[in-house]
Order: structure tokens, then C-alpha cells, then sequence
């Protein structure tokens, strides 16, 4: 698998490849309210699509972040949850996590891709690197509004 540039003891590897006891501790910082729901790798119905999901090890093979994808069509993958943990942010790993899924999905001949992004949620800085660098090579954007209230 060819990757891209992460910090010297890093690593990316394929999702599926997680020790158990880190996805317990992913899930368990979910559950606490410690990482944003809209990053959950947990929350879909579908299952995670194995062809070019991955996380991405610190030194001590702690899980810092991952790209999750699911397969939504014979010929379409959607790129669900891209999430870094804050100290790594900086070091570009994101770019890291995304390339090397988009090529690995390149690999095996998928044709297209859906990326979904939350402008609630994200900093302006990956607003500006999707619209930069990724809506060039779309041929359909769509912008969606959503609310909901809680009734107790």
C-alpha cells in the first residue's frame, strides 16, 4: 500500500487491521463525548468498506486518526469520516490518510466518489482544501441544510 508522508514512527494501516483493544478505546472516547459524533467511524448502517478505509498509528501504535469509507453502490464509494486527532492536525497526516485511500480505491477500478462535509463542524481551512483542490474534479456538488430538535 503506497502511503504518503507521516511523521517519522507513524504509520497508516488498513482499518480492518485495528488491534481490538483500540476499537474499544475509539469507541469508548465516542461514548464519552471526548471525539464529535459527526467523526464516528460506528454510526452507518453499512458496513465499513475494507478496500481503502484506515487509521493511522502514533509510535506506540495508538490509533491518531482515519479515513472510513463505505461502499454506497457497486461503483461508488463515500468517504464518511476523515478524522486526526487535534495534535497531529498540523503535520498534514489528513492529507496523508485521504491520498492514499483515494488511490487505493483507484487501485481496484471504483469510478466514483462522494464526499460529504459538514461545514458545522469543520474548520475553514478544509473548506478551502475542498474547494480548491477536490470540486475541480467533481462533476456534481450538492448542498444539503439539516436541522433537528430533541423532544423529551
Amino acid at each position: 500500500m503506497k502511503s504518503y508522508h507521516v511523521p517519522d514512527g507513524h504509520k497508516i494501516i488498513p482499518w480492518k487491521d485495528i488491534p481490538s483493544d483500540e476499537m474499544e478505546r475509539i469507541l469508548s472516547s465516542f461514548q464519552r463525548g471526548n471525539i464529535q459524533q459527526g467523526y464516528s467511524p460506528f454510526e452507518n448502517e453499512i458496513p465499513i468498506c475494507q478496500i481503502n478505509s484506515l487509521a493511522l498509528l502514533n509510535e506506540n501504535d495508538r490509533v491518531v486518526g482515519w479515513m472510513v469509507c463505505h461502499k454506497i453502490a457497486v461503483d461508488t464509494i463515500r468517504y464518511t469520516s476523515l478524522y486526526v486527532e487535534r495534535e497531529y492536525r498540523a503535520k498534514g497526516v489528513f492529507l496523508s490518510l485521504l491520498l492514499t485511500s483515494i488511490h487505493l480505491q483507484q487501485d481496484v477500478a471504483i469510478p466514483k466518489a462522494v464526499l460529504e462535509v459538514n461545514v458545522e463542524q469543520v474548520d475553514d481551512k478544509w473548506i478551502q482544501f475542498v474547494k480548491k483542490k477536490l470540486m475541480p474534479y467533481t462533476y456534481l456538488v450538492e448542498r444539503y441544510n439539516h436541522s433537528s430538535k430533541m423532544i423529551e
